[in-house]
């Protein structure tokens, strides 16, 4: 009987610290789905703490460059540095297209950025905490709407502790795909006002064949011209 008690005491406490810590954890997820900024940044992040992003920055574009201002302003809040990180090719193609840029040619636009400290070529898809120590990684920042927030750490931020991971809102209106998007709406455009300067031309071209038809049908002959004068003269 008295080791039957200990043993469902044991269990009890066992199941207090699990409740406890998922209530922590909660609290955490909570907090970490509130965007991160420079002016709440010393309140999360430590001092001189190195901040992570990932990234496939595919046709580096202002989206890219607002990300990284953004994120570079909550570093230097706290004294700090950002490292961003640059999928591979390989990597990015199995969850979306494959991108238009190499990585050689990403991670040289990446680097370009002055917001930007330092660049990891080949970024895993999931941070582990094992990256993180081995990069002296201290705060993961992704940029996400707050609806996104539980999906995008599921899949690449689950092992990521809860207060170590943060979001900032995306720059709307400006993606890879959006511009993607603009260059075939403009091809679309582009080619129908060509396909109409041709119909033009070629309109005003059987016109002149018209004109120059009906010029040479009422014409008159050069030696019937000569005979009637000759005839008026007489």
């Amino acid at each position: 009987m008295y080791n039957s008690m200990n043993i469902l005491l044991c269990v009890l406490c066992v199941l207090c610290v699990l409740f406890y810590l998922s209530i922590l954890r909660q609290m955490s997820l909570l907090q970490s789905e509130q965007p991160l900024s420079p002016d709440s940044a010393g309140q999360h992040l430590p001092q001189g703490a190195t901040v992570y992003v990932d990234a496939v920055a595919d046709l580096y574009h202002a989206g890219h460059a607002k990300l990284f201002c953004r994120v570079k302003q909550i570093a230097d809040a706290v004294d700090g540095r950002l490292v961003v990180g640059i999928h591979s090719d390989v990597d990015t193609a199995t969850y979306k297209r494959v991108p238009i840029c190499t990585m050689e040619e990403r991670l040289v636009c990446v680097h370009a950025c002055r917001y930007v400290d330092a660049v990891l070529p080949s970024a895993p898809l999931r941070v582990t905490r094992a990256f993180m120590q081995e990069h002296g990684i201290d705060v993961v920042i992704h940029a996400h709407s707050h609806a996104e927030h539980e999906d995008i750490v599921h899949m690449h931020y689950a092992d990521v502790p809860p207060d170590r991971m943060f979001r900032v809102e995306r720059t709307p209106h400006i993606s890879t795909t959006d511009l993607l998007e603009r260059v075939w709406h403009r091809k679309d455009v582009e080619d129908v006002q060509n396909m109409q300067n041709m119909q033009d031309v070629q309109d005003a071209a059987a016109s002149d064949d018209t004109i120059s038809a009906a010029a040479s049908d009422n014409a008159v002959p050069a030696a019937a011209s000569d005979d009637t004068i000759s005839v008026v003269v007489r």
